[in-house]
């Protein structure tokens, strides 16, 4: 495994300073895939003030828990002590952790093998879990028994599923079994820490993991109203969302298709969405259901509605609906308007208020009335001009606004 010179020196300043350290977790994990790791955490014998001793640079990240932050150069490093962990009182965290001297200990409160193995570049690979094994055939096994890891922590379960759809791993039948049988747990885990994992699942390559979620009962947990609907018709949307790229709110809406509109809010809110995903989610559920008219007139008025990029990123979801279904006649029109779009970018032609000729204030100066009214011509006016954009002249349209009024 090679080291990045930050990460070497980091780990040799410990080293000299008569402390153990290796990198752990997830980069250990990747190397010995074959993947190029990204983040660098580091585990050390040496205290958090004894890290903040060697280190000019460093930030308190948590240092009841241990971590400390090292900053070298533009990057960043967490490094924390060997640990053991209290009793869990909440399925979450520990009540409080105890430092300890052993790597061993340390790795031993890890939640899978495969995160459990540590590197030094003068010693190896340290493995005392079979992690390394586990990686090479593909498995997603708990470190000791599988229901004290999940009972310690119930979002491990969440992540077991996800990691599975990730790497391609399968999760083996005694830490499944696990799973199912601490599934309800799940419900302690905080909404903000679901939505995390659950989106890192959504998005992967294996998102069709999904359905692990129901077989296993921690969707039911998170959410027990929708689990009949996303049992029923995961069957079918499964393969539209493995198809879709990796934009999660792409697939959160395909995901959500079959869902009416307060079932979309509610699961967004639930697990504690911002304010833009839930907008542009419900957008694009709205769009799938839609069925667009080709006709240049349509198109301008649907343009005028979402936008272009909206109503080009709605099409392109109708698509993987229409071909999953085989719809040539979907298919067919999705490719007509999309035509249409062309052509009226091409020409220029307006579909908002924003783009005629004439605004407000100019039917004020006419004499026409304020407020609501106002709102009403130009909407108006705007429907004339998407059907003829060749009236969108000031001139046409002051003409067409007093007639509306019953001025002319």
């Amino acid at each position: 495994m090679r080291l990045p010179n930050n990460v070497a020196d980091l780990i040799a300043t410990l080293n000299n300073g008569g402390h153990e350290a290796y990198v752990v977790g997830g980069c250990v994990r990747d190397a010995l895939m074959g993947r190029t790791p990204e983040d660098f955490d580091i585990t050390t014998s040496a205290t958090p003030s004894q890290v903040k001793a060697l280190f000019r640079r460093t930030v308190d990240t948590g240092i009841a828990h241990g971590t400390v932050t090292v900053l070298l150069g533009s990057r960043s490093y967490e490094v924390t002590t060997f640990r053991q962990d209290g009793e869990y009182l909440d399925n979450r965290r520990p009540s409080h952790v105890t430092f300890t001297t052993s790597l061993r200990d340390d790795l031993s409160r890890r939640d899978f093998t495969m995160n459990a193995v540590a590197y030094h570049p003068d010693v190896g690979f340290i493995d005392p879990f079979g992690g390394a094994a586990d990686i090479m055939s593909g498995c997603i096994r708990c470190v000791g028994d599988p229901s004290q890891r999940f009972g310690e922590d119930a979002l491990r379960m969440l992540r077991a599923v996800r990691f599975s759809a990730q790497l391609g791993f399968a999760v083996e039948p005694a830490t499944f079994d696990a799973i199912r049988q601490h599934a309800h747990t799940l419900a302690n885990v905080s909404p903000e820490r679901v939505r995390v994992e659950f989106i890192k699942l959504l998005v992967s390559g294996g998102s069709d993991r999904f359905a692990d979620l129901l077989t296993t009962g921690l969707w039911q947990a998170v959410d027990p109203p929708s689990l009949p609907l996303f049992s029923a018709t995961f069957r079918h949307i499964r393969p539209l969302v493995a198809a879709c790229d990796a934009n999660p709110h792409n697939r959160l809406s395909l995901l959500f298709m079959r869902l009416c509109d307060a079932e979309v809010i509610r699961l967004l809110k639930l697990l504690k969405f911002d304010n833009l995903t839930l907008k542009t989610v419900r957008t694009l559920v709205r769009g799938i259901n839609q069925a667009f008219g080709a006709d240049a007139y349509s198109v301008r008025r649907s343009l005028g509605v979402f936008g272009r990029d909206c109503l080009k990123n709605i099409l392109y979801l109708q698509r993987i609906v229409a071909e999953e279904s085989a719809n040539a006649q979907s298919l067919h029109e999705i490719d007509e308007v999309h035509s249409q779009i062309t052509r009226i970018h091409e020409n220029n032609d307006a579909y908002t208020i924003s783009a005629l000729t004439i605004d407000g204030n100019i039917l004020k100066q006419l004499g026409l009335a304020e407020g609501a009214q106002i709102g009403a011509i130009l909407n108006y006016l705007l429907d004339e001009v998407c059907k003829d954009p060749s009236q969108n002249h000031p001139d046409q349209l002051k003409s067409l606004a007093l007639r509306f009024a019953g001025k002319n």
